[in-house]
This record gives C-alpha cells, structure tokens and sequence, in this order.
C-alpha cells in the first residue's frame, strides 16, 4: 500500500505487479503515511495533520484524528494489547497517542525541534524520535510496556520513583478564612500545629 500526491491510497499485488484497489480519501491532496494494523483496519496520514481511520471494506471513515497543527504527518503505529487498542501519531510539532475506539487522548508529546520520525520498540514503551536537534530524543512510556531487555534498569528505577512519592506539603490541608474558621468554633485552634497562616489572608487547616 502507498499513499500518492493525488490524495488516493493505492494496493498493488507483488505477484501479477498491477494495482488491485485505489482509495479516495476526502479533502486531501496529498497522503504522507499509510500503515497497516495487520488486520482489516487501515490509517492514513494527510498532508493537513489528520490520521484517517477505515476499514478497509468500505470506502467510508471509521475516526478521524485531527494534530490541530497543519502539519503532514510522517508516522503512525497501533498498539494492541488485551486491554486497550492505541494510535500512536507524530507530525512535525507533536507526538499523540489515542484510543483507536473513540480517539479520546491517552498522552501527547510536543517538541521545540521539528519531529522527522517516531520509531517504536514494539512490545516496550520506548520510543525514539529522528528530529531535526543534534540528538535523537528517547522516551520511555511505562504503562504501555516493560523496558526493552537492553535497558532493563528503567524498569528498576520507575519502581524506585513510584516508591518514593510523597504527599504534597497541602495534600492533607484545607483553606478557611477567618470568618469560616469562627463560624465553624474553631478559632481556638489558632496558633496551634492545627492551623498555617499564609499569604492569601487565609488560613490552612
């Protein structure tokens, strides 16, 4: 499959070297990606920042995802797992992953430099993106995935970070002016380790 400048994504048989179906997709000029989800489910990447869902018995979309940033995009992947079904979406400006059901947001990257292309490690939560900064930028995504074997000592640290979290300073506080405070019969509770004053002419409780 290859997408064209027409805006039409073309399925050519290796063996007979002749084109067996052509789709049209709709207010576009230009398709910049076209990618497989090894079933019936087919996404393509529009010159104007859309990811286009079908499946491929009809020429009607399932979804569309639009980047909001009026950039071509340059790479799409699907993750599958027993639990949640994602696309995973890059223009130049930004990185998204979402739910393929509904397109709902999971998480987004944006990035200073220009994104060329996004590689997964399938099976992992990392990721790696060819951009136009003097270094390719990594990132490790946990929940989509344990880290790949040749880096095994992420795992371990996103475990001690988990461990270590603590509470905010206010978690377990309320803010009260001094009016609510005597309404509520506690202004006896001022000048204790019950009350913090701040500068909001407002108490923490």
């Amino acid at each position: 499959m290859l997408g064209t400048d027409s805006g039409t994504v073309e399925c050519w048989d290796p063996r007979s070297r002749s084109r067996c179906a052509t789709l049209a997709v709709a207010n576009t000029k230009n398709i910049t990606c076209v990618k497989s989800n090894k079933t019936l489910e087919l996404a393509v990447g529009t010159e104007s920042g859309q990811v286009i869902l079908y499946d491929i018995r009809s020429t009607k979309p399932i979804l569309t995802k639009d980047h909001h940033y009026e950039k071509p995009i340059n790479s799409i992947h699907f993750y599958n797992s027993d639990s949640e079904n994602y696309v995973i979406s890059a223009c130049s400006k930004s990185f998204k992953i979402w739910h393929k059901d509904n397109g709902k947001p999971f998480t987004a990257i944006e990035s200073d430099e220009d994104i060329c292309d996004v590689a997964w490690f399938e099976g992992s939560g990392m990721f790696f993106f060819a951009n136009e900064g003097q270094k390719m930028k990594t990132y490790f995504i946990p929940s989509l995935g344990p880290a790949p074997k040749w880096c095994w000592f992420l795992d371990n640290l996103t475990e001690e970070l988990e461990e270590s979290t603590e509470n905010v300073v206010y978690d377990d506080y309320k803010f009260v002016t001094s009016e609510e405070l005597e309404s509520l019969g506690l202004a006896h509770l001022i000048g204790t380790n019950y009350l913090r004053a701040t500068c909001m002419a407002s108490l923490l409780i």
